[in-house]
């Protein structure tokens, strides 16, 4: 039994499970007369320390009968209360169930035996389950509370559980013969493992059986590819991994660049590097990083670049040493750089510019581009407070004695032209070199929002100002590893699309958001799958970079 000291407002059991697809259990049994509720889950590892955030299916229960099942990018698919559930026997605990069959794609779920969710369909949904959690949470009393004959299992129902050895192994040379390897969660002896692989239009181009290394490994080898995107698709568990055919390119033009997203959404250091030769073989001339000085501050101040900090640190060695320039994103505060009520900006401005001037001088051999904060113009502030942050980034560059160019505005969408005003008013736009922007719009509004800025610059004596466009994307709906076919294309179609509206317009650098695998609510980003591998928006993207480089319009 695991019992809640007295005190602790909440406890969390994990069990760590393999990948496999097929059936997903956890169950338990739960007294929560003194907490204010209690849950079963399944998702990531991380729910031991915040269950509620990264349980991706979960089935919670209050003290007063009430519960719910709530499914992540779905909201809450089943409430209910005490009176639909079989009455409780005294001195009982409540016996909770759920199970999710990955192959199927279903869910069910039970309290003290009586059905709340029957093989509920989920279409397209694909979730990462690692890890089953038990969790009692908000102590209201000290009346008995435990949990009691916890357990949870799976069981696969294909050879399944497929990852990648090396994401650099998925982009290969055209013609040539390749092997592709995966190590292997789960196989069951005597069933062939199956494989069909796909163009980028979804014509089936091959099928075969991988060969079965041993128990934890399976490899299709003797692969040849002619030039563009295809998908690997494990017809038994219908796991899928893109690969990418092409010549690395040999010209490198500023326009074709990529926010990478690495320092934040990729903690592994050789899967960064991996990511950065594929960037440097693609010819993209320059990666957005986020340089947040919440977590690198301290490590200016003091030179101690430890723990996440030096985990940064690191990341821009890599860059320096064999990948494309950065353009780094100045975001992000210590509490030793502000804000005082009513401001989402740094106002210690000589603390800020001295850590900064710090940062600039450490990281500047990777860099080549310094962009200030994060589409500013949703907040309530006016542009003056945002005059006064570039101004001060201005100057630690100055002092740092970098010649990289100063970006300013990261705004999201056009900014209405009184906040470009009170910038040119405040003299920003005469101590940088472009303006930057972001937009989620489809291709076809792209040159009227480049036109619209160019003449609000226009009105303002600006015409020389570069344009950067540093996010452009297009997501695809969150839940699966991968995007359904359809999706995949249309998200690939969009955002080389707007790559070329955009270099029609005369943009004078492109960075589609964003190359790993980025959930944000009920959508995702991501040009890469969870697995690693491309999706046809990256190949498409690297294709459209590699043929019209160096073209003129």
């Amino acid at each position: 039994a695991y019992v809640v000291e007295p005190g602790k407002l909440s406890g969390t059991l994990l069990q760590e499970i393999d990948p496999v697809i097929g059936i997903h259990q956890v169950d338990a049994s739960v007294y929560l007369d003194g907490v204010q509720c209690a849950g079963i889950g399944l998702g990531k590892k991380s729910m031991s320390g915040a269950f509620f955030r990264d349980a991706v299916i979960a089935l919670v229960i209050a003290s007063n009968g009430q519960y719910e099942i709530t499914i992540k990018g779905k909201g809450k698919v089943v409430q209910g209360n005490r009176y639909s559930i079989p009455a409780m026997v005294s001195d009982e605990p409540y016996r909770l169930s759920l199970i999710y069959n990955s192959m199927d794609q279903t869910v069910s779920a039970s309290i003290n035996s009586a059905p709340i969710l029957q093989t509920q369909p989920l279409s397209g949904f694909d979730p990462p389950i690692e890890a089953a959690a038990v969790t009692l949470n908000g102590r209201i009393s000290e009346a008995r509370t435990e949990i009691v004959n916890a357990h949870s299992f799976s069981r696969a129902e294909a050879s399944s559980g497929f990852s990648i050895l090396s994401a650099e192994s998925f982009v290969v040379a055209p013609y040539e013969h390749h092997d592709f390897t995966w190590n292997m969660a789960s196989h069951l002896p005597g069933r062939p493992i199956s494989f069909a692989i796909s163009d980028y239009a979804g014509k089936r181009i091959t099928t075969g059986e991988a060969a079965i290394l041993d128990d934890s490994q399976v490899q299709i080898g003797n692969l040849s590819f002619d030039p563009g995107t295809y998908i690997i698709e494990f017809s038994g568990s219908r796991e899928r991994f893109g690969v990418i055919s092409w010549t690395p390119a040999t010209l490198v033009d500023p326009f074709f660049c990529m926010d990478a997203g690495m320092a934040w959404l990729e903690p592994s250091q050789d899967r960064q590097d991996e990511f950065i030769r594929i960037l440097k073989r693609a010819g993209i001339a320059l990666v957005r990083e986020r340089m947040n000085m919440a977590s690198l501050y301290n490590a200016c101040v003091t030179g101690a670049w430890e723990g996440k900090a030096g985990n940064r640190d690191r990341l821009r060695q890599s860059y320096g040493a064999f990948g494309p320039k950065v353009l780094e994103l100045l975001w992000g505060m210590n509490h030793k750089m502000g804000p005082v009520q009513g401001s989402d900006l740094p106002t210690q401005l000589v603390a800020t510019s001295n850590a900064t001037r710090s940062l600039i001088e450490r990281w500047d051999h990777s860099a080549d581009g310094y962009e200030v904060w994060n589409e500013p113009n949703l907040k309530d502030l006016p542009s003056d407070q945002y005059a006064s942050l570039c101004h001060t980034y201005r100057y630690a560059m100055q002092q740092a004695g970098t010649d990289a160019p100063l970006v300013v505005g990261a705004f999201a969408g056009i900014p209405h032209d009184m906040y470009l005003k009170t910038m040119a008013a405040c003299g920003v736009l005469e101590r940088c070199e472009a303006i930057s922007f972001h937009t989620y719009d489809k291709a076809s509004v792209m040159g009227r929002s480049v036109q619209n800025l160019r003449d609000m610059l226009h009105a303002l004596n600006s015409d020389d100002l570069q344009l950067w466009q540093t996010e452009c994307g297009w997501a695809w709906t969150n839940g699966p590893g991968r995007p359904p076919a359809e999706e995949d294309r249309h998200s690939a179609l969009e955002i080389t699309a707007k790559a070329i509206e955009s270099k029609v317009a005369g943009v004078s650098r492109h960075f589609p958001f964003v190359m790993n695998y980025y959930e944000e609510g009920a959508r995702n980003f991501g040009m890469t799958g969870r697995e690693r591998t491309p999706l046809l928006s990256l190949g498409a993207y690297l294709t459209c970079a590699n043929i019209l480089a160096g073209a003129t319009y």
